[in-house]
């Protein structure tokens, strides 16, 4: 007679032994925090957007030609603060970025800025200097230097009442640094003072060196009444 099989349990832990988890109820956990990434649009796959739209699309009303002036002038003397290049207002990404934030403002190129804008926003800089000067007596004076191109230039100033005012500079490098070269400067920049500025010039300085003392010279020659003096700021430089 064939014995029958009889199904053994295995040893191991009960339902009631402690080394069981018990069970978890589903309904005490608390719902997960929401996904910062949910109400981020996705971009569309590519292809996607290749045929024609039929949606509706919000008009961009551009800005009306005064305000449109008044961003232009802005951009300018923003650019001059920062020494910013012209030719950055020409860059894809920049242009991008603006019609992305401020699509309602029309993008000066970089000729126009640092052309008729900024001209016209010289032009504003003159008349407001004018009227602060207009009638005045004037002290003016020069000096020249070179830039970090190593070019040699030549800076002039008013003093009005103790407020100085930017007059030209000129660019010397091709010309021989000579007393009358000098002389033709200064008297450039006296008639422009005078005639564009209004203002009274009295006296002219300049430093000691041998070019500007023989200018000096032959500008008292040139106009009899006209002062002119050493720049002790050189002087004391010197002595120092």
């Amino acid at each position: 007679m064939t014995p029958s099989l009889l199904t053994i349990p295995l040893p191991g832990p009960s339902p009631a032994s402690p080394l069981l988890a018990p069970p978890i109820d589903t309904s005490a956990v608390p719902s997960p925090l929401p996904s910062p990434l949910a109400n981020v649009h996705s971009l569309p796959a590519p292809g996607l957007l290749d045929g024609p739209f039929y949606g509706e699309t919000i008009p961009i009303v551009p800005w009306p030609s005064s305000r449109q002036a008044e961003f232009a002038a802005d951009l300018c003397r923003l650019m001059l603060v920062c020494n910013v290049a012209w030719w950055a207002v020409d860059q894809p990404y920049w242009r991008a970025f603006f019609a992305k934030w401020i699509p309602q403002c029309l993008m000066p190129g970089s000729k126009q800025l640092s052309g008729r804008i900024l001209d016209e926003e010289a032009g504003h800089v003159i008349e407001g200097v004018k009227m602060k000067v207009r009638d005045r007596y004037a002290t003016g004076q020069c000096d020249g230097w070179k830039n970090i191109t190593k070019t040699s230039i030549v800076a002039s100033m008013i003093n009005v009442e103790y407020t100085p005012y930017l007059l030209n500079t000129c660019d010397i490098s091709t010309k021989p640094k000579t007393a009358e070269n000098l002389l033709e400067i200064v008297l450039g920049e006296i008639t422009y003072a005078v005639e564009v500025l209004k203002v009274k010039v009295v006296a002219w300085c300049t430093d000691a060196s041998g070019d500007s003392a023989k200018m000096r010279c032959l500008l008292v020659r040139k106009i009899p009444q006209m002062i002119v003096v050493d720049c002790w700021a050189h002087q004391v430089c010197c002595i120092i």
